[in-house]
């Protein structure tokens, strides 16, 4: 949700605040997994993912295809969600306002905490030992993980087609890598999917992504 905000705003908050990408399918068979084993009994698994994301980092993948996406200090961030809260009195993320505005230790909010630099680390290893050799394994968080996050949100009706249609594929050529690519091959097919006409996208079927 706090994603569709910022696609909304057209900005996100430069901040490193750690983002957990575990795919839904690791985490249930997962659970499944491990409360099946005697061995499991007594015993703590953490199931976030194993390699954490920022929101700084998926601002700057999603930047790179083109969506009008500025990155600015986050103070400025929360003034613009106040803004626009004001003139939007029935946006349902306007119930999270609290969690981002509300101050705490050293006059920082949850978000600031919960930054890279300052959060601890928790662990995953005894998870990931105790998955070996269960054919169970977490995805990267890479360029295919996130166009398939971005494509669900597009197909799922979350985020909405006029703001996506922004995209702009002539970016690929000249900055993205291969697996920046990815990403846009995804969120092109799922426009194509649902009936919108991106004729500057054609290109992108026969470029060998």
């Amino acid at each position: 949700m706090m994603l569709k905000q910022c696609f909304r705003m057209g900005v996100m908050p430069d901040l490193t605040f750690m983002l957990d990408a575990s795919p839904v399918d690791y985490v249930s068979r997962s659970i499944v997994y491990l409360s099946m084993q005697p061995q499991s009994i007594g015993h703590v698994f953490h199931l976030q993912h194993p390699q954490a994301i920022t929101l700084k980092t998926l601002g700057s993948a999603y930047r790179l295809l083109g969506l009008d996406l500025r990155q600015i200090p986050y103070r400025e961030w929360v003034a613009a969600l106040k803004a626009d809260a004001a003139q939007d009195a029935e946006n349902p993320f306007n119930r999270l306002l609290p969690f981002f505005t509300q101050e705490y230790e050293e006059g920082l909010t949850l978000p600031e905490l919960n930054a890279a630099e300052r959060r601890p680390t928790i662990s995953c290893e005894a998870t990931l030992n105790a998955l070996e050799g269960s054919g169970i394994v977490c995805p990267p968080p890479d360029a295919r993980m996130l166009g398939r996050f971005l494509s669900y949100f597009i197909q799922s009706g979350f985020l909405e087609l006029p703001l996506l249609s922004r995209l702009n594929p002539i970016l690929l050529y000249v900055i993205a890598t291969p697996g920046q690519k990815a990403i846009a091959l995804a969120v092109f097919l799922s426009l194509v999917g649902l009936g919108l006409s991106l004729p500057r996208w054609q290109p992108l079927l026969s470029s060998g992504l």
